[in-house]
């Protein structure tokens, strides 16, 4: 997962730190979650960007879970003084609806599970799909069904010529509530345990929960409940906010720069004073043997049990090669993913800890022992360095 646009990185900083966010976001987790659930890199690389937040928190959250939430809750208290409205399944029974309510439970199950099969003692068989951004889709889903069921029925308008009614649909609109509430525990719990206590419910979750799939009606708040107030569920995050974190983001890129001119003044300085020592000289034709090429280093991991090794694939222009590097001290893989390298591309191949390296990236060492890349300013991987 990007951040705005470039890798995140905590050794320069450029990172959202769990501490700050609850400091600048307090007791707002669940928006946080909710934005990394949706964004979760599953398949490929992902990005997460401040803009993208505040729409997700303010739209998908707000506008649609929060906003069904809370009509509910008003509904109730507008017409019942906030109780639970009595469910006659003979009278009117609205099946449909309570099929699509099992159906999204169970499929939200199912993304987490990612097996439908129960033991012979009616367990749930435990699998390991750990789909949790399809799991999310579904709750919201659930709550886009909620909001179209209300608006389509309109109790508000039905109520003044067919009171009974409006009774069988506030009672299923508070058990899609309710459902929503359940199914949240495990991606929102902040959220579900808030929803839990407007409507004066405890929800205990269970993965391997059956009831869901054998068709019967949902009843998480049963009728007769009196409910509490209700509250906005996610209050808008507002444009200042999201230009504070980007600002907070661009000084910290400023203030690196700022340190890495300043470490390499210092450095220029020592570098004079102490690399006076030579090798031993050498002809035209010795150096004409090494074959230096530029390179672009595409991946990197960390060799196992290996504190000073990582493993490269480096982009030399004719080919990928695998190159061990003993820079693993100095570098965490994911910041040296796209840099541009210098590359002896003919050193005889080299076994280190099992894995086959061809070839050597070249490094320049400071007085402190820093390494630092040598790279070509830009020019592309494959070209001869004379």
């Amino acid at each position: 997962m990007n951040l705005e646009g470039d890798k995140i990185s905590t050794s320069r900083n450029w990172a959202v730190w769990l501490h700050e966010y609850l400091q600048d976001f307090p007791g707002r987790e669940d928006e946080l979650r909710y934005t990394l659930i949706a964004n979760m890199p599953e398949n490929k690389d992902s990005e997460f960007t401040w803009q993208d937040f505040q729409n997700r928190v303010n739209s998908e959250l707000g506008n649609n879970l929060g906003n069904f939430v809370k009509r509910v809750s008003d509904l109730l208290h507008k017409f019942y003084d906030g109780v639970v409205p009595e469910f006659n399944r003979k009278d009117n029974f609205d099946e449909q609806y309570f099929r699509e309510i099992d159906s999204k439970l169970y499929s939200i199950q199912e993304a987490i599970t990612g097996t439908n099969s129960i033991d012979e003692t009616g367990f749930r068989i435990q699998g390991s799909a750990f789909n949790f951004r399809a799991g999310m889709f579904n709750i919201m889903q659930l709550s886009s069904y909620g909001n179209t069921f209300l608006q389509s029925l309109e109790p508000w308008k039905l109520i003044k010529t067919d009171e009974n009614r409006v009774k069988e649909i506030m009672y299923t609109a508070t058990q899609i509530v309710g459902a929503i509430a359940y199914s949240l525990k495990p991606f929102l719990p902040k959220t579900a345990n808030k929803i839990a206590q407007i409507f004066n419910t405890e929800i205990e979750y269970n993965i391997n929960d059956t009831k869901f799939a054998k068709g019967q009606v949902v009843n998480i708040i049963s009728s007769g409940t009196k409910i509490n107030l209700s509250e906005i569920l996610f209050p808008k995050i507002e444009d200042e906010q999201v230009q504070a974190q980007i600002e907070k983001l661009n000084k910290s890129k400023d203030v690196r720069h700022a340190e890495l001119v300043s470490a390499s003044n210092n450095q220029n300085l020592k570098q004079v004073q102490i690399d006076t020592a030579v090798k031993p000289e050498i002809t035209y034709d010795d150096f004409s043997k090494l074959d230096i090429r530029t390179g672009k280093i595409l991946a990197a991991e960390k060799v196992a049990k290996a504190d000073k090794l990582l493993k490269l694939i480096v982009d030399v222009g004719f080919e990928q090669r695998t190159i061990v590097s003993g820079i693993a001290e100095h570098f965490s893989p994911e910041e040296i993913v796209g840099k541009e390298v210098s590359v002896l591309i003919n050193l005889a191949p080299r076994k280190l800890r099992g894995i086959e390296s061809n070839g050597m990236i070249l490094m320049a060492e400071d007085a402190n022992g820093k390494l630092y890349f040598v790279n070509t300013d830009g020019v592309s991987a494959g070209n001869v360095i004379k």
